[in-house]
């Protein structure tokens, strides 16, 4: 065992569930107030600390004006500390049983967060887990947040360990870049993103929980446990091994930690063993699920699976093949019920008229998607590109690629002219029916290209500009 003099734990989405709460709270908000919030959205900002994101949606959500957006931040915290002070925040798998491990080993540890330290207090503390920390550095105590390293150079100073003797645990691509930045050892243990190659080379290792983390620093020379790790080199998952289900601990097992945790806390791998029930004389179950998620790299390169790529992959027959197909497909049609939809389109003077209120004042273009399904209700809003005052550059695979995640039928877009003078200019005339040739090779209709003035629109499909006029 490589030995450490001291650990550094990041908080949320490392040691309590807390990513999934911040979220839900702000869309519930949102949601409730107009505004065009997505889980997108949020992942931009995963990892930094509150005042930044703060100041992020007062950017974005700015033509909503300025007490909208205050309301906005000021009930998302309410509702988030509201759901604090239930107590009922759970901890991340294998948290408790890592601390018992540093405990025995007698390697002390202190928690270093971008939240305040009153919400940090009162997570450890409903947890009972405060007095297994020698200390905490908060947003408080830093003027720079993460991606910037200062917190986790104060949280070293304050364990008094050197660098490399110190371990740092994250689940953040913010995080793992400050701990790489401080010159800091660093862990992932991935909550709501995974990480990319950029952010693998930055670690130590990936873990999938803290379950596995007393098994790591046991194991001698830090070689990967044997299919219960990932790597950091050469994609997500390590080489599959002789390690069969029955060999591991009932506790270690995908369907009896379901019982006991629940399925948000199973990573994809155990998912998809769980629906693979079993693997073959060659590799056991796990190894199975290890090889689809390294052979399709990507949940959403996974949704494309042909029968015949799933049974090219050992361990996979017909029968578990057509099995993970349905259960995708049925994902799918979950997902597409469930959209948030933020009303309906009936034509294109209401919804000029409701950017006209959004738009009018910017200083600079904004190109606006507004996403539909086959009823014209809006699945989502994005602002695509902020461009200059005399150009704008947008791309059709920036739209259509949304178009494609959100499953939209139809798309509108939108743009603004900082002159005040809606006016089509020939590059949007010609950009509108370049839009509307690739929306017709995808076969998403490009309902309508709206330009937004001071006082005014144009609509360029009722001023027949569209190649199909």
């Amino acid at each position: 065992m490589k030995k450490f003099d001291g650990v550094i734990f990041d908080m949320d989405g490392l040691l309590f569930d807390t990513e999934l709460i911040y979220y839900t709270s702000t869309q519930k908000v949102a949601d409730a107030m107009g505004l065009p919030y997505s889980k997108e959205v949020y992942l931009d900002y995963v990892g930094i600390s509150d005042e930044e994101v703060q100041e992020n949606y007062r950017r974005i959500y700015a033509s909503y004006g300025h007490d909208t957006v205050e309301e906005f931040i000021r009930r998302s915290y309410d509702d988030t500390l509201q759901e604090f002070r239930s107590g009922n925040v759970p901890l991340k798998p294998g948290v408790v049983e890592f601390l018992d491990f540093l405990d025995d080993q007698k390697i002390p540890r202190l928690v270093a967060s971008s939240n305040v330290r009153p919400a940090i207090e009162m997570l450890l503390s409903h947890a009972g887990i405060q007095d297994r920390f020698v200390g905490i550095v908060s947003a408080e105590d830093v003027k720079r947040a993460k991606p910037d390293p200062e917190i986790f150079q104060k949280a070293r100073q304050l364990l008094g360990t050197e660098a490399p003797k110190t371990l740092i645990f994250e689940d953040s691509f913010h995080g793992v870049s400050a701990a790489h930045s401080a010159g800091i050892p660093v862990i992932m243990v991935p909550d709501l993103l995974q990480p990319t190659e950029v952010i693998q080379e930055k670690t130590l290792h990936v873990l999938e929980s803290l379950h596995q983390a007393p098994h790591y620093l046991n194991n001698k020379n830090n070689t990967p446990l044997r299919s219960l790790l990932m790597t950091s080199k050469g994609g997500f998952f390590m080489q599959v091994s002789d390690l069969f289900i029955r060999e591991m601990p009932s506790d270690c097992l995908p369907r009896e930690r379901l019982l006991a945790i629940g399925e948000k806390a199973l990573s994809n791998q155990e998912l998809l063993a769980i629906l693979l029930r079993t693997g073959s004389k060659e590799a056991d179950v796990m190894t199975v699920a290890a090889t689809l998620l390294k052979q399709f790299k990507q949940l959403s390169y996974l949704q494309q699976a042909t029968l015949n790529e799933l049974m090219a992959i050992k361990g996979i027959g017909q029968v578990k093949a057509i099995e993970l197909r349905a259960a995708i497909e049925l994902g799918c049609r979950i997902y597409q019920s469930s959209q948030i939809k933020f009303g309906k389109v009936t034509s294109s003077q209401q919804v000029a008229q409701r950017l006209l209120q959004e738009m009018k004042g910017l200083q600079q273009e904004h190109l606006i998607c507004i996403y539909l399904n086959t009823k014209n209700d809006i699945i989502q809003q994005k602002t695509i590109f902020k461009g200059s005052l005399n150009q704008s550059i947008a791309h059709p695979r920036e739209i259509f690629r949304e178009a494609v995640k959100y499953s939209s039928a139809r798309i509108l877009l939108a743009h603004n002219h900082p002159s005040g003078n809606p006016t089509p200019s020939p590059q949007d005339i010609q950009f509108t029916k370049r839009m509307e040739e690739c929306g017709e090779m995808m076969g998403i209709q490009l309902l309508d290209h709206i330009i937004v003035g001071d006082s005014g629109y144009i609509s360029l499909r009722e001023e027949n500009f569209f190649a199909s006029e």
